[in-house]
């Protein structure tokens, strides 16, 4: 987000997290998400979810009543976390319409009838025959930096702060801000990495307790409209000790806050509430919606190509992939909290 501006995009993810985490005219983007999907359903009233590479299913699981799905510790707990919490709200919002969800590892045969909505989180086509929501090729205009925002940004001036970071990942992986001089560095330390260089914008700020915050705001889209916005935190305020800190500019590892609109122009935040002006939501849904259709439409003419890195090293897994196995339980009370 700018400071005296409209919103600027950054990036667009087809996998978003967090999508149980806010409410938007009622509804989650993943109780959306289940609608719309469950409304495409037909008679058989089944949906299919094909398992990102990172999680394992011995076989399919089929659910027609909520369940809790919930997975071991792991070195990332934040983000299997947030996947499991996902995956619990979707598929108690489909059951909970009278329909079912089936669920299916990443390398299984779709045992799906022709004709089957199917959320595909995974980076593999599963065939034409199903109504797979979010393409292979779609998956690959989004996370290829280079292919979603065109060539690599050239900037000159050693001294301005620009970003690096790698042509395809997430999560802020080798993710870098600093001098071109000291960027070209981290390139060379890294050898094998595809990066892109853009110039670094200080947009607006979010005053929490006196103090202020860089943050992002994340709108998630189902078919083509937006479905609610977030507003993604940095952890650490912009002001010394912490101006220059990864803390302070990264806003993948601060708090998630809803979005509320409000009169003022001065954005500020309570209770776990992010209150923005207004038009700034409004504009940001828009850029969102028309970027979700730009993206789907460079789709139709992209194909995945041995360019694209495997999965291990799209997300930084730099050992033999263990895929994490998940755990499907009768839905109880809520855990208490440690």
């Amino acid at each position: 987000m700018e400071r005296h501006g409209a919103p600027r995009l950054l990036e667009v993810n087809d996998r978003p997290l967090g999508l149980s985490g806010i409410q938007h005219a009622g509804l989650s983007p993943a109780q959306r998400l289940a609608h719309d999907l469950r409304t495409h359903a037909g008679e058989r009233g089944e949906v299919g979810v094909v398992l990102a590479e990172a999680f394992a299913l011995p076989r399919p699981v089929t659910v027609r009543e909520p369940v809790r799905i919930t997975a071991p510790a792991s070195g990332d707990d934040a983000r299997v976390g947030a996947v499991t919490a996902d995956l619990t709200a979707f598929s108690s919002a489909v059951t909970s319409q009278g329909g079912t969800v089936v669920f299916v590892g990443a390398t299984d045969r779709p045992p799906f009838a022709p004709g089957t909505p199917v959320w595909n989180r995974s980076t593999r086509s599963i065939g034409r025959e199903f109504a797979v929501v979010n393409s292979a090729t779609a998956s690959v205009v989004c996370v290829d930096k280079t292919v979603l925002r065109g060539d690599e940004v050239r900037s000159r001036g050693v001294g301005s702060l620009h970003v690096l970071k790698p042509r395809w990942g997430s999560g802020s992986r080798h993710i870098h801000r600093g001098t071109l001089a000291e960027l070209d560095r981290v390139r060379r330390d890294h050898p094998d990495e595809v990066f892109l260089c853009e110039p670094w914008i200080d947009g607006a700020v979010l005053q929490d307790a006196g103090k202020s915050y860089r943050f992002d705001l994340r709108v998630f889209v189902v078919g083509g409209r937006a479905a609610g916005t977030v507003v993604r935190r940095a952890a650490a305020p912009a002001v010394a000790p912490f101006d220059d800190s990864p803390l302070s500019w990264l806003t993948t590892t601060g708090p998630v806050l809803n979005a509320v609109a409000v009169a003022d122009r001065r954005p500020s935040a309570q209770d776990g509430l992010a209150r923005l002006p207004g038009t700034w939501l409004a504009e940001a849904a828009e850029l969102a919606e028309r970027t979700t259709s730009a993206a789907e439409l460079a789709a139709v003419g992209t194909t995945a190509t041995g360019e694209r890195p495997e999965f291990k090293r799209l997300h930084g897994i730099t050992d033999r992939l263990k895929p994490v196995p998940l755990t499907f339980a009768p839905a109880g009370p809520e855990p208490a909290p440690k």
